[in-house]
Parts: C-alpha cells; structure tokens; sequence
C-alpha cells in the first residue's frame, strides 16, 4: 500500500468523525490529498492539512465538574474503653433512629 492510499485512508476515517455534510467531508479529505500528494510524508502532510482546516467541535465534559468542600475529621477516641463505649451509644442511636444495618 503506497503512503498515498494510506493518506486516503486515514482522511476518510477522519472526516467520518466529524459534524460534516457528504460532500463538504469529502471536499475536504480531497483538498488535504492534493496538498500531500507531492510530499515526501503524504500522510503526516495530509492529515495535518485535515486537522488544520476541520471545524471545531463543541465536547461534552466526560464527567461533572467537582465540587470540593472542607472535610471536618471526627474526633479521635484515644482510650480503647471509651472509644468502645462511644461505638456502641452509636450503634444503639442508629437502631433507635431506624436504621437496621
């Protein structure tokens, strides 16, 4: 496969991705060839002629932004009888407030 094809190839798949009419995608993977066709690289020339001629394109974020709030550490119990003491008035206050786990 000549370096050519592989131009032809490559700018298909790309115009393909793009919010592009038929003939305008197609247009313009053939204005990108004509630019390459001479070149020693005919591909990295063809596809940086692509790149620099696509319209952008409007992206979605993939995730919601984040929102980071202050995180207030528990207070620490250091004696082992008090800090069982503390669990168990907890366990009894969730049993009482419904919670069954």
């Amino acid at each position: 496969m000549s370096s050519l094809a592989e131009a032809r190839d490559r700018a298909l798949l790309y115009i393909r991705l793009l919010p592009l009419a038929p003939l305008q995608g197609v247009a313009l993977a053939l204005s990108a060839l004509e630019e390459g066709a001479g070149k020693e690289n005919p591909v990295a020339v063809t596809m940086e002629r692509l790149i620099e001629a696509s319209p952008s394109v409007d992206v979605a974020a993939p995730v919601p932004p984040l929102e980071r709030g202050a995180v207030v550490p528990e207070e620490l119990e250091t004696s082992p009888f008090r800090a069982f003491v503390a669990a168990r008035k907890r366990r009894l206050a969730d049993i009482a407030g419904g919670d069954p786990s």
